[in-house]
């Protein structure tokens, strides 16, 4: 078993030895030192630059959410403002916690 087991690591260097060889072929003399002397880059290390054309419309709970915060200091339910508005008490909810959000930043 040991005789196999160092069989088979003498087998794997031939191997080995083999590949080297046959880039060395292909690519020539200065395979090995391109090799060994590039950096992987990755992509966060890639530059690039990206032009935004056309961002769509706001969501309608970011269109609504004024009035429906405004509606909501004036005593209003979800309810009732969904109907004046014409969208679902969910929406409203979701419009008036955006704006509550929204409002408490520092940048806005």
């Amino acid at each position: 078993m040991l005789f196999h087991h160092l069989n088979t690591r003498r087998t794997d260097v031939h191997k080995q030895e083999a590949i080297e060889k046959k880039y060395q072929l292909i690519a020539g003399a200065t395979f090995k030192w391109w090799r060994l002397s590039q950096r992987i880059r990755t992509f966060a290390q890639i530059p690039f630059e990206v032009e935004i054309l056309d961002s769509g419309a706001a969501p309608v709970y970011q269109q609504i959410a004024h009035k429906a915060f405004h509606f909501k200091q004036l005593g209003m339910s979800n309810s009732s403002i969904a109907r004046k508005l014409g969208v679902t008490d969910k929406t409203v909810a979701k419009a008036v916690d955006w704006f509550q959000r929204t409002a408490q930043r520092p940048d806005s």
